[in-house]
């Protein structure tokens, strides 16, 4: 897709969901919980809507919350009410992308969600830090949601809504600091494995664990975040599907090529750059290699049937059940990276790192 095809889309995109934000004054007091405290709420402060009628994980759902955070940074508000009241379904890895979209310093952002009952025990089992309103309750301040900004949907960007299977496990919503390897690699243990991987050698397992912690270290080395390093997933066995999101607020994949080796890519191709197994920004004198921990989760995803997605800027990459790597360019930037790990786990196959294979035990 050429250059002039993209900002054509882009400004299509922009026409559709683009417009003057609205303020409006609440009249009443309500309780409500901030990323990480309880504020006074004062009577006729200026709070932003918007309209989010899916959080699914797939390029529709980032560039929602790509478009939320434009939204956001341009206006400054400290209070934002999201109506998520049509919504039928809501893939809990998506807490972690939402998490960054809304964090800010010194969680200083008073969020309020009006969900459908079954969106709502979601937010909940996840313990996803804001006040969660059902689809009953009426909005403080406006009965009149048709005025809500609404974000682009399938009409407008191409492509249909991925759809999880009503039976889903949430994970816990976890949020680290940059020094808090430890407890991402317990939380990782703890919530993310077990008997549901597929089968491994002892050998892949410990190689597999270590490369999903290096994505948190991707995050602590490159991405600067003052904000935090956000975490969720899920598990559904309908679908037979386990996934874990990480995400972080920092300054994104082609930035820190940028920064550390002089080369300007465009934000998807610096994700496809990222993924190869032989590059990286790491420097010998940080101690490690770089770039190995995402070489070995695509490898196994692919031959998984699973699926991984890396978000970062407007970059939108996706390697799933096998195919080639699929890239897509979001209308606006999303405020740091995300990696979502989606493992497949009827995948009835045992899987070993190959220098464990004796060749002379294959003939």
């Amino acid at each position: 897709m050429n250059q002039t095809v993209q900002n054509r889309q882009r400004d299509e995109v922009d026409d559709g969901v683009r417009g003057l934000p609205l303020a409006r004054d609440r009249g009443t007091e309500t309780n409500q919980l901030v990323l990480g405290r309880s504020p006074q709420l004062l009577k006729g402060l200026g709070v932003q809507y918007w309209r989010l009628n899916d959080l699914s994980s797939d390029r529709l759902g980032f560039m929602d919350l790509a478009l939320l955070h434009e939204r956001l940074d341009s206006t400054g508000t400290e209070f934002v009410d999201l109506d998520m009241s049509l919504a039928e379904e809501v893939d809990p890895s998506m807490f972690a992308a939402l998490a960054a979209v809304l964090a800010r310093e010194n969680d200083h952002l008073c969020v309020t969600i009006k969900a459908p009952a079954q969106v709502k025990l979601a937010f909940s089992q996840a313990g996803f830090p804001a006040h969660i309103r059902t689809a009953t309750d009426s909005l403080v301040g406006s009965e009149n949601t048709d005025e809500f900004p609404e974000q682009a949907g399938p009409a407008m960007a191409g492509g249909s809504r991925r759809r999880l299977p009503r039976q889903v496990s949430v994970m816990e919503y976890g949020r680290f600091e940059v020094w808090d390897n430890e407890l991402f690699q317990d939380y990782v243990e703890t919530k993310f494995g077990g008997e549901l991987i597929p089968r491994m050698s002892s050998a892949l397992a410990r190689e597999f664990r270590r490369s999903i912690c290096e994505v948190f270290q991707n995050a602590v080395d490159h991405s600067e975040t003052r904000l935090g390093i956000f975490a969720c997933g899920h598990y559904s066995p309908q679908g037979r599907i386990l996934e874990l999101s990480i995400a972080d607020r920092g300054m994104g994949i082609r930035e820190n090529i940028r920064r550390r080796t002089g080369v300007e890519f465009g934000a998807d191709h610096a994700i496809k750059w990222a993924v190869e197994g032989t590059h990286t920004t790491r420097t010998q004198a940080e101690g490690r290699p770089g770039g190995l921990g995402l070489k070995l989760i695509r490898s196994f995803v692919k031959l998984n049937g699973g699926r991984l997605q890396i978000v970062s800027d407007r970059g939108y990459w996706c390697l799933e059940e096998g195919g080639e790597p699929f890239m897509w360019y979001l209308p606006a930037p999303f405020p740091g990276t995300v990696v979502n790990i989606e493992i497949n786990t009827a995948d009835q196959h045992s899987y070993r790192l190959r220098e464990e294979v004796d060749p002379q035990k294959i003939f």
